[in-house]
């Protein structure tokens, strides 16, 4: 790992390193900010400088990354590589069709009894499969303010079948401690809102961002249920550790879900040692998530049928609180399925799913690739 020393030119106080707001003004940006902390090779510059999603990672995470190993895991999350220019057929855009769901800006209906409100398009660290890479950073094109979260909280309180908010975006957590508190207040004062769920990376890349006052800044509702986003056993540092104790302390349920990588985290040993760090901090393990179809990230994806290997490999070896459910986002808004439970029937294009709408959705697999 690197030595948190020299991520800046001068010495780090460990004041500044706790320091959130310390870690997103240096937040490295390009290639040559990067390239003062890790060895990169000619191909992880070469794809820096072409990738149309932007590239940022806080000092904190990039710490964590080992500065002279390309098969790092984490390194291999958050540094761009050519292998996101090779696009296969079956990627998309808008890999779960969310645009198409959208009701109003910002807020995605695709469940009857639940929604998606995209808060924010800002993440403190930028990961290169993600799904909703077509929106992260752009904030020329999509402005999220007041004035839109207020047409987003009409909606849902206008439509009574509605009990679950998922705050998202971008990194709900990522928005200040004010913008929180104002929009679980309004949610909160909607009846028929049970559930609010944030969904945040924020422990694993910037632990330093949870503290006492953003805790109380949830506490405005006791309908808060934290969604934690993890990806290798590696990000279960001290400071992580402190951020979920914190969040537990505070009375914050917490469910985990992780995207299962090929070359990052599909190993069951890997895997077990993650889930079995989080559930000691009292994160349960929720979505073992197949990696969506988003452009570019043919190189992550494992196949249906090893995604379903490592999950039995994992239950014999771990207690049933610490198994994730393994699901499958279909393209095009069709829902997740359970592998396992839901019906599904092997196609000569990859896999036919029985969806919550009683339909059958094909999830390929086999498709041409363009360079």
């Amino acid at each position: 790992m690197t030595d948190l020393n020299s991520i800046n030119a001068s010495i780090v106080s460990p004041e500044n390193w706790q320091d959130y707001k310390w870690q997103y003004r240096h937040s490295i940006r390009n290639v040559e900010q990067v390239s003062k902390h890790l060895n990169l090779t000619d191909t992880e510059r070469q794809a820096i400088g072409k990738s149309s999603m932007p590239f940022l990672v806080t000092p904190y995470y990039l710490s964590l990354m080992d500065p002279n190993d390309i098969d790092d895991p984490i390194r291999k999350t958050i540094i761009p590589r050519l292998d996101e220019f090779v696009v296969g057929e079956e990627e998309l855009v808008d890999p779960l069709g969310e645009d198409q769901l959208t009701k109003v800006e910002g807020l995605v209906h695709r469940y009857p009894d639940r929604v998606l409100f995209l808060v924010t398009n800002f993440c403190s660290t930028y990961c290169r499969y993600c799904t909703r890479s077509r929106l992260v950073g752009d904030y020329e094109n999509h402005r999220y303010t007041r004035k839109k979260w207020d047409e987003c909280i009409d909606y849902i309180q206008a439509h009574p079948q509605v009990h679950d908010v998922l705050l998202s975006g971008g990194d709900a957590l990522s928005l200040p401690n004010h913008d929180l508190a104002y929009l679980i207040e309004k949610l909160d004062k909607i009846e028929h809102v049970q559930i609010i769920r944030i969904g945040t990376k924020i422990p694993a890349v910037l632990p330093m961002r949870v503290t006492q006052e953003l805790c109380d800044a949830m506490k405005i509702s006791d309908k808060i249920w934290c969604s934690v986003h993890f990806t290798h056993s590696r990000e279960l540092t001290e400071d992580c550790i402190r951020a979920l104790d914190l969040l537990h302390k505070n009375g914050f349920p917490m469910m985990s879900q992780t995207v299962l990588l090929k070359g990052v985290n599909d190993d069951p040993k890997e895997l077990i040692k993650l889930f079995k760090g989080l559930i000691r901090h009292k994160v349960k393990p929720y979505y073992l998530l197949h990696c969506d179809l988003v452009k570019g990230s043919r190189h992550f994806r494992t196949t249906i049928e090893r995604s379903q290997e490592i999950l039995h490999e994992i239950q014999s070896h771990i207690s049933g609180y610490a198994v994730p459910k393994l699901v499958v986002d279909l393209p095009g808004g069709a829902g997740k399925v359970q592998l396992g439970s839901s019906p599904m029937r092997k196609t000569g294009q990859g896999h036919e799913f029985l969806n919550y709408k009683n339909e059958w959705v094909l999830y390929p697999e086999v498709a041409k690739t363009n360079h």
